[in-house]
Formats: structure tokens, C-alpha cells, sequence
């Protein structure tokens, strides 16, 4: 495994933390982006929306668009 492959296992590992502590089970990318840069993961919205299909994709989360 690259050190790439375990910074983006890591980053959705702490979405799924992060959704969890919520709640409602809910955040938006935004919201999402913010927690995940204050882990130490600076990345764009667009990789974190990226993270959210992933992890949709594989049965873990589901996503709505507003």
C-alpha cells in the first residue's frame, strides 16, 4: 500500500468517526471538510464529495443531495 492509499483510508476513516459522533448521522461537505482538516487531512470539497461516493458505494453511508 502507498502512503497515498493510507492518507485517503485514513481521511474516510474519520468521516465515518466524525458521522458517527454526529447525532443526526448527518454533515454536509462543508461541515465535512472542516472536520476532517482540523484531523489533519487538508483537502478539497470535491475530494471529500469523492470520499462520500466511495464510501456510498461500499454500503456505509448514503448521501443526499439537497
Amino acid at each position: 500500500m502507498s502512503f497515498a492509499e493510507h492518507v485517503t483510508e485514513d481521511r474516510r476513516l474519520v468521516i465515518l468517526r466524525t458521522l458517527a459522533s454526529d447525532p443526526g448521522y448527518s454533515v454536509n461537505d462543508s461541515m465535512m471538510q472542516t472536520a476532517v482538516g482540523m484531523i489533519g487531512h487538508t483537502v478539497s470539497r470535491d475530494a471529500i464529495r469523492g470520499d462520500f461516493a466511495w464510501l456510498e458505494e461500499a454500503g456505509l453511508i448514503r448521501v443526499e443531495d439537497v
